[in-house]
């Protein structure tokens, strides 16, 4: 790493340093190299040359350090070994485009991860025979590719008692949607089993185009936007990587026990971080998003269970 300031002839001193990495990369030398410029318009001229040779240029040493600091981590994901695929895992074939809540969390069930029962009703009548299968309470989530938000469109009921309030909440739903919202499709309606947990996380992956498969764990229902409490490794990765993951995060605290709360179930958390990094390496080119948003985790012993999920996938004819 070299910090330069102001020097004479400063566009050239920096051409002569990146002469000196060229010639060092022909001798075989693949030691990361920053260079830090301070800003200014002084620099402008070095900073246009060495970008059109392909150097990296930071602003402040901060910066420098930090990305000193991710290559070195890059370095050693890339040369550990691949962790083994947890057992009991079934990778679905043919997926495409963007799969329904439903469908998403069938993927989620063959790769070994728990989900809430549920089904997809066309009208009131169908709603009232699923929740007719439920022991406790119902939730109902419209089913429409227009409506991504859907708690902010008013397509959420929660801790509905019985088939009956299950059938009048789908029949209300329908009818205020298309008044409000005569844009949407309505495709059905959700029907769910209503869960109960101690936290809400997320759980997702991504398929980045400069890292390859990603997974990641953080604070999830509503405070994903307001903590921004996110913890990112390259999949696939073991039960230590996943067990790192969860401690870097600030509410892992409440996961161990927090102000005389009982533990909650961190090993069904571990497993399901690393159930969904395996998913993300072995999906193929095609995969591009799974979230899972809440994965409510429970105390320790009583698991964890996936209640809204998402996995998005190329179109068939990329």
């Amino acid at each position: 790493m070299t910090a330069v300031t102001t020097v004479p002839a400063l566009a050239d001193v920096c051409e002569a340093y990146a002469d000196g990495i060229d010639a060092a990369r022909k001798e075989g030398q693949e030691m990361p190299n920053i260079m830090i410029m301070f800003p200014g318009a002084a620099a402008d001229e070095a900073r246009d040359r060495l970008k059109a040779r392909g150097q990296v240029i930071v602003d402040t040493l901060d910066t420098g350090i930090r990305a000193l600091q991710g290559w070195m981590a890059l370095r050693e994901m890339r040369v550990r070994p691949l962790p083994s695929q947890p057992e009991g895992m079934e990778l679905p074939k043919n997926l495409f485009g963007a799969l329904s809540e439903d469908r998403s969390k069938e993927v989620l069930k063959g790769i070994g991860l728990p989900v809430n029962a549920g089904g997809i009703a066309l009208d009131a009548e169908e709603a009232r025979r699923i929740a007719g299968g439920f022991d406790g309470p119902a939730v109902v989530k419209i089913v429409s590719p227009q409506i991504v938000h859907k708690s902010d469109a008013g397509g959420v009921r929660l801790n509905l008692n019985g088939p009956d309030a299950v059938a009048a909440a789908v029949t209300e739903m329908g009818a205020r949607i298309s008044r409000e919202r005569p844009d949407a499709r309505i495709e059905g309606y959700s029907v769910q089993a209503m869960q109960e947990g101690e936290l809400e996380l997320l759980v997702g992956a991504r398929n980045d185009d400069d890292f390859g498969p990603v997974v990641m764990i953080g604070a999830g229902g509503i405070l994903v936007e307001l903590l921004a409490d996110v913890s990112l490794a390259s999949a696939p990765v073991d039960a230590g990587t996943a067990e790192a993951m969860i401690d870097r995060l600030a509410i892992a605290p409440m996961v161990a026990g927090f102000r005389g709360s009982g533990p909650l179930d961190r090993a069904a958390l571990v497993d399901a971080i690393v159930r969904v990094s395996h998913f993300a390496a072995l999906a193929g080119p095609g995969f591009r998003e799974l979230d899972i948003n809440p994965l409510l985790l429970r105390k320790a012993g009583e698991g964890c269970v996936a209640v809204d999920a998402r996995i998005l996938m190329a179109d068939n004819n990329d």
